[in-house]
């Protein structure tokens, strides 16, 4: 790439890193280097420790809707909301599809036994809207991602991500990407999903045919895992695939500034 640089990033999944004892000296290593970072964990709420480290780095807090905080925890979520929680993610490592995609048993689904959205669900997006966060669908199955943007969508809510849209548990068609920006759907591409030329592939042919203005790339990957490093890698790594600079700054930059509202 010619001009482009890491504090035009604004990554909206980076993962917190195993140990959480250097998180500051962490963050502070990546002063000035990003626009603005998302913290994710599977298995807590990340709101608090965004609060307190916001001046280090521009940090946004999230809540993965996992088991480990109670599912579709309706207190859990408004308390979150009303703390500052940016990204409320759908199950992930608790998901029925990502269990069943993995050879395990059990897991969350956004629907009844009866094949019914639960109740919960368009509680859920309500509050989400109401606090201008953003909904993200996690590991859910196509069927359920798909009919979770729409009732989204009903609600009238904007800022939806199809989570990670060429993970092994989530690998979506270009079709089947096309129905989702139509329903007002954000895709998201993740660098840690994007390690083979097949999918970087699916990435490239995504932006020639889809709409560049609701495609996104973020990280997934822990901050402590040569964060940087990653990214200026992978930026290089767009560049080899033909994308240009100012399609790789809506790409991690502009198109990501739109649902967390910076510029």
């Amino acid at each position: 790439m010619s001009e482009f640089t890491l504090p035009s990033i604004i990554d909206l999944y980076a993962l917190l890193p195993s140990k959480l004892d250097d998180l500051y000296n962490t963050l502070k290593s990546l002063k000035d280097c990003f626009k603005g970072i998302v913290l994710v964990s599977d298995i807590f709420p990340t709101v608090f420790l965004s609060n307190l480290l916001h001046n280090v780095v521009p940090l946004f807090g999230s809540l993965v809707l996992n088991e480990s905080i109670g599912g579709f925890n309706l207190k859990a979520l408004q308390h979150a909301l009303e703390l500052g929680a940016r990204l409320i993610v759908m199950p992930t490592i608790d998901a029925w599809n990502y269990r069943h995609r993995m050879g395990l048993s059990g897991g969350l689904s956004i629907y009844t036994t009866k094949g019914e959205l639960l109740g919960e669900v368009d509680t859920m997006i309500s509050y989400i809207k109401e606090h201008n966060a953003i909904l993200a669908t996690g590991y859910l199955s196509f069927g359920e991602v798909e009919a979770l943007v729409r009732e989204a969508n009903a609600i009238g809510l904007k800022s939806i991500i199809v989570s990670d849209v060429v993970s092994d548990v989530n690998l979506m068609t270009i079709k089947q990407q096309r129905r989702l920006i139509d329903l007002g759907a954000f895709l998201e591409y993740r660098i840690s999903s994007l390690s083979s030329n097949e999918r970087l592939r699916i990435l490239r042919r995504a932006v020639k045919e889809l709409d560049v203005d609701y495609i996104v790339v973020s990280s997934g990957i822990p901050l402590d895992k040569n964060y940087p490093a990653i990214w200026t890698t992978f930026i290089k790594k767009l560049s080899s695939i033909g994308l240009k600079d100012e399609i790789v700054e809506m790409l991690v930059f502009t198109n990501p500034s739109r649902l967390v509202g910076l510029r």
